[in-house]
């Protein structure tokens, strides 16, 4: 396809690629004691295929990748593809606070036969070290270890953002980076982003709670983590909207989605104990354990988390 003058980018149209639709951020369930539970990520993948999701993320934030031991993070990643082969595609997080760990987990997610990875700028550097160059570079190193996985860029992770300009850079560098998962709350980053890359990148909302906002401002999908919970009603949501049906898809989120997202977002260091206590307690994962930093919901949050499930019949 012929470049369009004065770019590297094709011709613009719209973004191509099986990485669209409801895309959830799965839990890493532990045991009690704290170990990896494979067991319950099976029943998990299961419950999210069940739900029609169009794909799973492992070892995002929300699958708790800062605690988890690099063999820990292979095995994981190793399960799901394989798990999930020929019905759904896996996404593989690979953050990490430097290049090349970073660089070794996409290296391994690409021989392990991971769709994409998911790559947020890399952590702790921030307020310290971190500039757009250095930014740059960590995500180009990235995406040119990946092979021919596709790489989603995690644009707020570890609440970072990343300028516009890194991500038309990193879409020109690369073919594989066709993804933009938006976390940071700034909905008209949607058409900054498109502009930006002719059309080239998929952009997926990151926040559960703009969910229909965005999708009316036509990111090609969304990539949360509520649908750890309630599955087919996201899965139904975002179907719809997409299908253009969206009374359908407004009643679906509003009746079956956001009673879940409320009380999992009401306060934001919770929300990975709030999904794995429901899964806990609607008998898919086997404990609601997490792993320091994290600590478990309280009484009252376990109070509200129940009565939201039983609210949308999860229960």
């Amino acid at each position: 396809m012929p470049n369009r003058p004065g770019s590297e980018f094709g011709e613009p149209g719209s973004p191509e690629g099986d990485i669209t639709g409801h895309i959830c951020l799965a839990v890493t369930p532990f045991s009690a004691t704290g170990s990896v539970d494979l067991a319950s990520l099976r029943a998990l993948l299961d419950h999210l295929l069940a739900g029609g999701v169009d794909g799973i993320v492992v070892l995002g934030s929300t699958g708790e990748f800062f605690s988890l031991l690099t063999e820990e993070r292979k095995s994981v990643v190793e399960f799901a593809v394989e798990h999930c082969r020929g019905r759904a595609p896996v996404i593989a997080g690979v953050g990490a606070s430097g290049t090349n760990e970073a660089v070794l987990m996409a290296q391994h997610a690409a021989a392990s036969g991971a769709a994409a990875v998911m790559v947020p700028p890399a952590f702790y550097t921030p307020g310290f070290f971190n500039t757009a160059a250095g930014m740059l570079e960590h995500l180009s190193a990235v995406a040119a270890a990946s092979g021919e996985a596709e790489v989603m860029l995690y644009d707020g992770g570890g609440g970072i953002e990343i300028p516009i300009d890194v991500i038309e850079q990193l879409a020109k560098r690369h073919d594989n980076v066709t993804i933009v998962k938006l976390t940071v709350p700034s909905p008209p980053k949607i058409a900054a982003i498109r502009s930006a890359t002719f059309g080239k990148i998929r952009v997926l909302c990151g926040n559960d709670a703009l969910t229909l906002y965005e999708l009316a401002l036509g990111v090609d999908g969304v990539c949360i983590g509520v649908g750890n919970v309630v599955p087919a009603a996201v899965s139904a949501t975002v179907h719809s909207y997409l299908a253009g049906e969206l009374e359908r898809a407004r009643d679906t989120f509003y009746g079956d989605v956001l009673p879940v997202v409320s009380p999992a977002l009401s306060w934001t260091p919770k929300f990975v104990a709030f999904f794995k206590y429901a899964l806990a307690e609607m008998g898919v994962i086997a404990s609601d354990h997490v792993r320091l930093p994290l600590t478990p919901l309280d009484n009252e949050h376990r109070k509200e988390a129940l009565a939201a499930l039983e609210r949308v019949g999860a229960l």
